[in-house]
């Protein structure tokens, strides 16, 4: 391996510390995202059910769809940086091969495509189920907690 191989593979390295910090963060916050989100939701629903406000309740059912749809786009973000730490590694893998013609075709770069039209689809189907049905069930969790509050009578 001459110099500006050597570089090059520097910088594939480089990249993909990059990319793995961009996927740590991302995950990080999708955490802390679903973490606030939830204890917020707690919050409103006990304060909502104690003092039978059913329409608390149903302004906290307006949370659920907001927060899905900033985790999937967390997500679908995560998505492309894992795509792009495998190409990556694939790039490296090439160096220590000494296949230029790999190379040249993988190229070195941390950006990612904007395409979101298939992640879309990939991420909603069934076998990705424990992304999406924690917020299914929130969802009818809380519409089913404001239909009782809506039909109950007050409590005294």
């Amino acid at each position: 391996m001459n110099e500006a191989e050597g570089d090059a593979s520097q910088i594939a390295l480089k990249n993909w510390e990059i990319v793995q910090n961009i996927l740590g963060r991302l995950t990080t916050f999708s955490w802390k995202l679903k973490a606030g989100a939830l204890t917020l939701w707690w919050a409103v629903i006990a304060y909502g059910t104690l003092h039978q406000e059913a329409a608390l309740i149903l302004c906290v059912l307006a949370l659920v769809p907001v927060v899905f749809v900033f985790d999937l786009s967390l997500r679908l973000a995560e998505e492309k940086f894992l795509l792009k730490s495998v190409e990556i590694e694939k790039a490296l893998t090439a160096f220590v091969r000494g296949d230029k013609d790999s190379i040249s075709r993988l190229g070195i770069s941390t950006n990612i495509d904007q395409e979101l039209g298939g992640f879309f689809l990939l991420i909603l189907n069934w076998k990705r189920f424990r992304f999406w049905l924690p917020y299914v069930l929130v969802f009818m969790v809380t519409l089913g907690l404001w239909f009782c509050l809506r039909t109950s009578a007050p409590i005294p």
